[in-house]
């Protein structure tokens, strides 16, 4: 991806709510990201069903050892989480068509994931009765 690709991609993410956050995204090394959440869980208040981030990755530095890597790299991913307990990322990388796309993706999995898992079976630990 080039600078101006990215500033393309940057400028649109802006238009439709995206965040930019500088802060370490836990398990990815990516240089900066940009995220936006999406739905309200039913479990949980104020905590979204899931985010869509879209990582950006700085390669300029690196440049010297390859000088046919592009300058900058952007991978998304979709992070489907109701509660604390329930955690499940896709990665979305290279055929990524556009934002809209993405988005239509990340719902579509939600309305498919949502149903499949009921209260019942979303502790991964016996459910303890209080009388």
């Amino acid at each position: 991806m080039t600078k101006r690709e990215l500033d393309l991609l940057e400028e649109e993410l802006t238009t439709k709510g995206y965040r930019r956050c500088t802060t370490e995204l836990l398990g990815y090394n990516c240089s900066y990201y940009w995220y936006k959440p999406f739905g309200e869980s039913p479990y949980e208040e104020d905590r979204s069903v899931y985010q869509l981030f879209f990582l950006i990755y700085d390669f300029r530095p690196y440049r010297d050892r390859d000088p046919q890597i592009k300058p900058f790299g952007c991978q998304a991913l979709l992070l489907y989480s109701r509660s604390v307990e329930e955690r499940v990322d896709v990665s979305l990388g290279h055929g990524v068509k556009s934002i809209d796309h993405i988005e239509r993706f990340a719902q579509s999995f939600s309305d498919w994931y949502s149903p499949r898992y009921t209260d019942d079976d979303f502790y991964a630990y016996p459910k303890i009765d209080e009388d």
